[in-house]
């Protein structure tokens, strides 16, 4: 039973260490196009704790991946959302939110 487990393990390993190998190139590869680039982050802005940490992340960031990361602060989710909603009406084409309706459509637009 042992032996199965210790194959099992080997074998997990050597399929997984391509997917790790892979990550690292894709995270550089991200990184590499990320440099010198402007992030607009809408947050909340109602918390001056969480305030001081997004001010932190941004000096953070600018240091470490020379990404200006400009932080936006919003009263309600629904203004960030209207905003995102009314450029991506207006055509706006640069810059993205990654994963939200507006980034699906346009993949879908542009398929």
């Amino acid at each position: 039973m042992r032996r199965l487990r210790d194959y099992s393990l080997c074998l997990c390993l050597l399929l997984l260490w391509p997917l790790a190998v892979n990550a690292d190139d894709s995270w550089r590869q991200i990184q590499t196009e990320a440099h010198g680039q402007t992030v607009w982050f809408n947050a909340w802005g109602g918390d001056p704790a969480v305030n001081r940490y997004l001010a932190w992340v941004s000096e953070e960031v600018k240091r470490y991946y020379a990404i200006d990361l400009r932080i936006v602060p919003v009263a309600d989710a629904a203004d960030a959302v209207k905003r995102i909603q009314t450029e991506a009406q207006a055509g706006r084409r640069r810059g993205r939110v990654s994963g939200s309706a507006v980034d699906q459509r346009r993949k879908l637009s542009h398929a």
